[in-house]
């Protein structure tokens, strides 16, 4: 998974309008669905299971899966998710729930009733889970491949600079080797652009964003040492 410049702050942000967005549309936007969710003893350990297979699904089977993506991990992955939830779902509301309160959830019910039950609902965090995953990693995506087209327009840059700036000096040299040769009165000009020159494009075009200003001068110093250079 490529990391990109996704921020853990960001990341944070991102699941907590996640989880709103899920609330909303569970409890405020469908009220008649929000009154299936009567807030009781069950329905608690059910939302603690939720949240605990999300994250566990988020964090260790994603990351398996597409370590090296195949469909066969990618199957194995929901497998071990769904196992996880109806394990943790069991230890919570028929083992925990009996000890503190007497109370379990399912009573006199077969294992494959309750397997099967439990496909439905470990579906819910495991779905929402990946959702999400995918979220972030596509914008995780996006950014690494926009890194990678700056750092190529970089690299083009600095090529071309490369190419050009010692060119261009050694021809202003030549120019001014035979213009001191000739002994003439610009030479002095000619060498004092040429550092301009040569301070501009070692420091200033390595920012990101240069002044109109300096851009300006550049011009100028390069349209100088021509109008000097320039021997009849």
């Amino acid at each position: 998974m490529h990391k990109g410049t996704l921020s853990k702050k960001a990341e944070i942000l991102i699941h907590i309008v996640y989880w709103f967005l899920m609330a909303y549309f569970t409890f405020i936007k469908n009220p008649i669905r929000a009154r299936l969710y009567v807030p009781d003893l069950f329905f608690i350990t059910y939302l603690i299971v939720f949240i605990l297979t999300f994250y566990f699904h988020y964090f260790a089977v994603m990351k398996f899966v597409f370590k090296s993506f195949q469909w066969k991990r990618f199957f194995a992955g929901v497998l071990v998710s769904y196992l996880f939830f109806t394990a943790l779902r069991w230890l919570i509301e028929q083992v925990i729930t009996h000890i503190l309160f007497q109370r379990i959830n399912y009573t006199n019910t077969a294992f494959l009733n309750y397997m099967f039950d439990n496909l439905q609902y470990s579906s819910m965090p495991i779905i929402l889970s990946s959702l999400l995953w995918f979220v972030i990693y596509f914008i995780r995506l996006l950014e690494y491949n926009q890194i990678i087209l700056e750092e190529n327009k970089s690299t083009e840059i600095k090529f071309l600079k490369a190419q050009i700036n010692p060119h261009f000096i050694f021809n202003t040299l030549n120019n001014i080797y035979s213009m001191v040769y000739f002994q003439s009165d610009k030479s002095l000009t000619a060498i004092e652009k040429l550092s301009q020159i040569m301070r501009f494009t070692t420091y200033e075009s390595q920012k990101e964003k240069i002044k109109l200003s300096d851009e300006i001068d550049y011009i100028k110093y390069n349209r100088k040492i021509e109008m000097c250079t320039n021997i009849n």
